[in-house]
């Protein structure tokens, strides 16, 4: 019995000490405020918007420690948008562009500045989906509609507490620059955006 109990203490004391060293593999779900500028150019108009709307989906990853103090990993996550943003172009004819799903792979570097508390840096890859309609509603033009995707380059900063062995909320800012997209139509996209996050989750 006495061997046991010892066993039992061992393995809560290594859960704890992996939660609060922030190590390990981890999922979280995610929402959020996500801002869009966009850029649309083609054969004689230039379309430029700013549009915000909700940002949701998850994340996942693994870090490990390198020293005492700091934290290196890498997180996968998957998003969806309701920022769309639409303008007249000529007479009632409509141009419109909606924020589609957001996909990163990004590499993480932090430090503990508490025995629960980490803050991080964020960097890597995003590729961002956008769909594109012009709708005539006088019936002169065909209506068109496009999607494409783009990749870029996302940076952030984010805050991770942990608020029990394995539960943990977090706090992150992102900033993603996209390269200009051909969406057809002879129609060119560029966008950038900014993204803070609110998620919780789960270490294993």
């Amino acid at each position: 019995m006495k061997n046991l109990i010892l066993a039992a203490t061992a393995l809560a004391s290594a859960a704890s000490a992996q939660a609060s060293d922030f190590q390990g593999a981890w999922i979280d779900v995610r929402g959020g405020w996500d801002s869009l500028q966009l850029a649309l150019s083609g054969d004689g108009f230039r379309l430029s918007e700013s549009r915000s709307g909700f940002l949701y989906g998850g994340a996942g990853g693994y870090d490990f420690a390198i020293g005492k103090s700091v934290i290196a990993g890498i997180q996968i996550g998957g998003y969806g948008s309701t920022a769309r943003a639409c303008n007249e172009v000529y007479g009632l004819d409509e141009a419109c562009l909606k924020a589609g799903r957001d996909l990163e792979v990004l590499a993480k570097l932090g430090g503990k500045v508490a025995e629960r508390t980490l803050v991080y840096g964020l960097a890597g890859y995003a590729n961002g989906a956008i769909t594109y309609t012009y709708e005539d509603f006088e019936g002169l033009l065909e209506s068109e509609r496009a999607s494409e995707s783009g990749g870029g380059f996302r940076i952030g900063a984010g805050l991770e507490q942990a608020l029990t062995d394995s539960g943990f909320v977090k706090l992150e800012y992102r900033y993603t620059s996209y390269a200009k997209t051909d969406v057809g139509f002879g129609t060119d996209v560029g966008f950038n955006r900014h993204q803070i996050l609110l998620g919780a989750g789960i270490r294993f």
